[in-house]
């Protein structure tokens, strides 16, 4: 046991040291050093994943807890420097703590409307030498749900610091909301029977670390509120479960997921009782910051989101470069379609197909066919495949970084190359974990 602390110390050690290095000293535009920098920290995930799971490698879920929250607390005090949305949560929890809904007016045409506010001018313009423009999506209105406003709003108000001190209070924040997420994957692997040592392959994930605590995004509290609405659920507390998931929902939207995949979870009454209190609390939560009157801004920016903005997206990109403008519109106006009933599809699963597993794939669905696939969004995937015995999105954990490097000082650059390996990789190992899966299955084998 004193052998495989000191391993795990060693590792902990040197991932903080390469974590302190991106995080710190790594502007966004230096491609080949944030490549090096990832790679090494996989390769120390790599090695310690390998211990644990062929030469059976223990130590006690107190070490590996204190080994992941040193590394995510190692990142608290910096600055996001592979994404810049922090300017636009800085400005929306501006806004709410002066009496201003952010659904209401863009940016843009609040500054216009305001040119005595000083803060707002000032937080529009802000910048660093890592983010030459500042805040992104200047001309459109917000997208980030009530749960996500709330925490904006209440981290300015407990500093009125934009873009410094407000920032630190929402890594405190997303840093208490994944150590929750380590205890209930916990408890779900108990509950599945399932090593408990498994969660490592969750809390010690440098994507997972970088992105969320490092990178402030709030993916990481929809994803607790999701895990703990499937705790629940499993445990048949409807109610509880129902709740949990509203507030995930109000997070994030995609979370929903869960609600389109569950129907073979329990019997229809149960069914439609735990449908009602997820629908009813997440309309009562999201209201309270859209209504009749900009609930229409919210949709518009929904819309571009999903039809404007693309990035790393591997159908439409393959069928832009070779069908053409038309090709590319028609298809995006398929594609959704498809999403859907294919994650609706995930239903007729039957047996042994489980609802951490169709939930996994009803996210691969929504990312494979999607138009925008940022590397933060593929951390959703890790604990559904911990639970449910699948490897391909520990791989896509690392191969979707390869993404960081379409950044450069003056605009972004996607490079089809890059995305044809990572697509290619990421589809050779979801072939090879069907193959396995369904053989297993076929055997009445277990799959891990």
């Amino acid at each position: 046991m004193i052998k495989n602390r000191v391993i795990l110390i060693l590792a902990t050690v040197l991932m903080g040291a390469l974590l302190y290095w991106l995080s710190y000293e790594s502007p966004r535009v230096e491609n080949l050093k944030i490549q090096l920098l990832f790679g090494g920290l996989f390769l120390v995930y790599g090695y310690l994943v390998f211990l644990l799971t062929k030469r059976n490698w223990k130590t006690t879920l107190l070490d590996l807890f204190i080994a992941g929250a040193v590394l995510r607390g190692l990142l608290i005090f910096s600055t996001p420097n592979l994404s810049d949305d922090f300017y636009r949560f800085s400005w929306d929890g501006y806004l709410i703590n002066n009496g201003y809904n952010p659904f209401e007016s863009t940016p843009a045409d609040f500054v216009a409307d305001h040119p005595n506010d000083e803060v707002a001018k000032k937080l529009f313009e802000a910048h660093s030498a890592n983010f030459k423009s500042g805040m992104n999506s200047k001309e459109y209105y917000s997208i980030y749900p009530t749960v996500n406003q709330s925490i904006y709003a209440f981290s300015y108000w407990i500093t009125g610091s934009p873009n410094n001190g407000n920032l630190v209070v929402m890594k405190i924040i997303l840093f208490l909301f994944e150590c929750f997420t380590f205890f209930v994957l916990i408890r779900l692997l108990r509950l599945l029977k399932k090593a408990e040592f498994l969660a490592m392959l969750y809390w010690l994930n440098p994507l997972v670390i970088v992105e969320f605590v490092g990178n402030l995004h709030f993916d990481g509290i929809a994803l607790t509120f999701l895990l703990f609405s499937y705790y629940l659920l499993k445990r048949h507390k409807l109610v509880g479960s129902g709740s949990a998931l509203a507030v995930a929902i109000a997070t994030k939207l995609n979370p929903v997921f869960l609600a389109c995949i569950s129907w073979r979870e329990m019997k229809f009454g149960k069914l439609f009782k735990w449908w009602v209190v997820t629908g009813l609390l997440s309309l009562l939560l999201l209201s309270v910051v859209l209504n009749f009157e900009n609930f229409e801004n919210f949709l518009n920016s929904f819309r571009l989101y999903f039809f404007v903005f693309q990035f790393n997206s591997s159908l439409i990109s393959f069928i832009g470069e070779f069908g053409g403008p038309k090709g590319m519109e028609l298809t995006m106006a398929v594609l959704p379609v498809f999403a859907v009933l294919g994650i609706f599809s995930l239903n007729l699963l039957k047996g042994r197909w489980g609802t951490a597993e169709k939930l996994m794939l009803a996210y691969t669905i929504y990312f494979v066919l999607g138009t925008t696939v940022h590397p933060w969004y593929i951390t959703i995937l890790i604990p559904f495949a911990i639970l449910s015995n699948w490897k391909f999105p520990f791989v896509w954990s690392y191969v979707i970084v390869w993404t960081y490097s379409f950044y450069h000082p003056d605009s972004v650059d996607q490079n089809g190359w890059v995305m044809l390996a990572e697509y290619l990789i990421v589809g050779a190992f979801i072939w090879w974990d069907i193959k396995r899966k369904v053989e297993a299955k076929s055997a009445n084998l277990p799959t891990s």
